[in-house]
């Protein structure tokens, strides 16, 4: 495969991935808005997570692609682009982990300490999200100044720790759900089956995780120790790499609304609802249209008649003043006709 055609190949891939997180995390976004009844709190921190993981699709992904095109045609662009693109790359990416640190974490609290829970209030898990949003900026902060301890800070702040939350409240949750599946053998609730359903989820959120953001820590430990943790690769193997991590980093933000959204019922009558007023609006606006056209055919006939019966009236009354005329001369050539005889 020549070079262009590998750009155009990615190229293609990258957009694939920004058309499926837009439209993914769009749909989260706009059914918590529509319906009131998904406004709880793992959906809030479910909608928080999805403004994190749109704005990698609309914001970081067109920038890279510009920068894979520049590369490709060997122009030179500012000094300050892969700055910026890499501090953008690094909050996002810090955002999204962080989130599913978060949302891992309430899960987890909310199954092992139900009563508690419900004291949980929905401005408590904004402040929360909010102090989130915040504490992505450290990471940029770090990156930009060129600390010496920059990427310590980075790898342990943003990939180990949440790592260490999310397997351990997957243990936690599953160790809670055996323990009630025990408990209610000859009498298994709806909620024991919710504790499993919320495991299986976790499970794939673990799996996802080290799959998709693994490549990218390396990556960074590699580059910012090359002679400790010496490579020996080509530069294209370097690059075939690159180009992997990004794919990488990416389509975790593609995956998200499928695990966390997609999964519930909540959000798939929603999606069915939508589907179902767009078909509604379509089949509506087919009406009135056909009735649009039957009235306009109705209206033309009519006119049609009208003008017609407008006609023949014009026709006798020409008819009976031409017949009037007629017999007038015959009435004016008869009395000549009888003056000549007296």
């Amino acid at each position: 495969m020549t070079d262009s055609a590998f750009v155009i190949l990615v190229e293609i891939l990258l957009s694939i991935i920004l058309v499926i997180i837009v439209l993914g995390n769009l749909f989260v976004i706009d059914a918590v808005c529509r319906h009131v009844r998904l406004r709880t709190i793992p959906n809030i921190c479910i909608t928080s997570l999805a403004f994190a993981d749109l704005f990698v699709g609309l914001i970081n992904i067109p920038m890279y692609m510009f920068a894979v095109y520049d590369n490709a045609n060997e122009q030179r662009y500012s000094k300050k682009y892969p700055l910026v693109l890499s501090s953008l790359d690094m909050y996002f990416g810090a955002a999204s982990i962080l989130h599913l640190a978060f949302i891992s974490m309430e899960r987890c609290y909310a199954i092992t300490f139900p009563l508690r829970r419900r004291f949980l209030q929905k401005a408590t898990v904004i402040k929360i999200l909010i102090c989130l949003w915040l504490a992505e900026i450290i990471p940029v902060v770090v990156f930009v100044l060129r600390l010496r301890s920059a990427i310590a800070i980075i790898f342990i702040g943003y990939f180990l720790i949440p790592l260490i939350i999310i397997i351990t409240s997957y243990v936690l949750l599953m160790i809670s759900a055996k323990l009630s599946w025990k408990k209610m053998k000859e009498h298994r609730t709806q909620q024991t089956n919710k504790d499993f359903q919320l495991a299986k989820t976790l499970s794939i959120v673990v799996v996802v995780f080290i799959v998709t953001w693994t490549p990218f820590f390396i990556m960074v430990l590699i580059s910012a120790y090359p002679e400790r943790l010496s490579v020996t690769l080509t530069p294209g193997q370097i690059m075939y790499f690159a180009y992997f991590v990004k794919f990488s980093q990416y389509g975790s933000s593609a995956c998200n609304p499928f695990i966390y959204a997609f999964r519930q019922r909540e959000f798939m009558h929603a999606l069915r609802s939508l589907w179902g007023s767009s078909s509604t609006t379509h089949a509506r606006l087919a009406r009135e249209a056909e009735c649009s056209r039957a009235s306009t055919k109705i209206t033309r006939s009519f006119f049609n008649r009208r003008s017609k019966g407008f006609e023949e009236n014009e026709q006798l009354c020409l008819n009976r003043i031409n017949n009037h005329g007629n017999a007038g001369q015959k009435r004016k050539s008869s009395r000549q006709h009888c003056l000549t005889h007296v």
